[in-house]
């Protein structure tokens, strides 16, 4: 093998392991990733869990609602309300801190 060959080889091998240390970012990351949304899916259903456990308690979707937690919507009445639905939840554990701190 010639001398320039072998330097041609040398860099497009460094060239490599740098495309293959990009390629080794994503495998962890995607790993990641996989497991985070496999814990809120885990999550999702134990909060679900929890909010029809304390119905069953007695506290109604609207008092859940004010508590910031993520309760079922509001139904539309059948006339149709024009009005724009609010969208925007509070943590319910910063709710709950934050009541739990002024007491």
């Amino acid at each position: 093998m010639s001398e320039q060959t072998s330097s041609f080889l040398y860099r497009a091998e460094q060239l490599l392991d740098v495309r293959r240390a990009a390629i080794s970012g994503l495998e962890t990351a995607a790993a990641k990733q996989t497991a985070a949304e496999a814990a809120k899916a885990a999550a999702d259903q134990e909060m679900q869990q929890a909010i029809e456990a304390a119905k069953r308690a007695g506290w109604t979707t609207n008092e859940l609602r004010q508590l910031g937690l993520p309760v079922d919507a509001p139904r539309r009445s059948k006339s149709g309300s024009r009005g724009a639905r609010r969208t925007s939840r509070v943590s319910a554990a910063a709710t709950l801190g934050a009541a739990s701190s002024t007491t």
